[in-house]
C-alpha cells in the first residue's frame, strides 16, 4: 500500500530539518520512512547537510547578525 502524505507533512518535515532535525527524524515524527525523507529532500534541490548523527541539520544555517567572523553589515 502506498501512503500518500498530504502538504502539510511535508511542510513540516522541511521545517524540522531547517531548524536542525536529521532526515530521518524529520520523516519519522512525519510518519514518513527514511527514504521518503531521502526523497522529499532530493526533490527540494538537495541543500546539502551535514551528518551529525541524531541532531542532523543544514551545513550552512542562516547567519547571525554577527556572522562567522564579527560583526555583520550593517545596513544603510
Amino acid at each position: 500500500m502506498v501512503n500518500v502524505f498530504s502538504l502539510d507533512a511535508r511542510t513540516e518535515f522541511f521545517d524540522l530539518v531547517c531548524a536542525g532535525m536529521s532526515i530521518l527524524a524529520a520523516a519519522r515524527r512525519v510518519g514518513a520512512t527514511h527514504g521518503t525523507g531521502r526523497n522529499w529532500w532530493a526533490q527540494s534541490g538537495r541543500m546539502m547537510t551535514v551528518d551529525m548523527g541524531p541532531v542532523g541539520g543544514l551545513s550552512d544555517p542562516a547567519p547571525t547578525a554577527e556572522g562567522p567572523g564579527g560583526p555583520g553589515i550593517e545596513p544603510g
